[in-house]
């Protein structure tokens, strides 16, 4: 056929204008991202985002059941105190939070305006909440509460996932 293919050659430049590749011949360079010069190996495992987002989502649904079962708790024995009243606001307000922390997941991902919903600042909103569980499982846990013992350990796991995800 008259044409000699060429071979490819990659070549690495790493001087002011960064990785080219040379190709067909010496005198065409096309510029390439230096990301496609990292190798990566997939091991299976999730992305940090992804991790956050699974934590966040798991301290979604534990504050969900933690309220709801401290809310069964008060419909069955049709009393509550002030103290009983603490342990379902400590799940509603989390639930709430979280909402809010994953919609703006949502929207800071889906724009490209990342600029005041950084994950420095969310990992500061993440330790409030961690803050705001230590005192909540703590009376949660307590001998003297009418939580059932599923809203006892989703209280728990809320506060580890908590931690895990700041």
């Amino acid at each position: 056929h008259g044409v000699q293919a060429q071979e490819q050659v990659c070549a690495n430049q790493f001087g002011a204008q960064g990785p080219r590749i040379l190709t067909m011949s010496a005198n065409a360079e096309i510029p390439i991202a230096p990301s496609m010069f990292t190798t990566r190996l997939r091991s299976g495992e999730l992305s940090a985002y992804a991790r956050k987002l699974t934590a966040q989502l798991v301290l979604w649904f534990a504050s969900l059941v933690s309220f709801a079962s401290m809310a069964d708790s008060i419909n069955t024995l049709n009393s509550c105190n002030g103290a009983c009243w603490y342990s379902l606001v400590v799940g509603i307000v989390s639930f709430g939070y979280m909402i809010f922390l994953l919609g703006m997941n949502y929207v800071t991902e889906s724009s490209r305006d990342k600029s005041w919903f950084s994950p420095r600042f969310e990992a500061q909103l993440m330790l409030l909440l961690v803050m705001w569980w230590i005192p909540g499982v703590g009376y949660i846990s307590s001998a003297g509460t009418i939580q059932s013992g599923v809203g006892i350990v989703f209280s728990w796991i809320a506060l580890c996932a908590g931690v895990y995800g700041t």
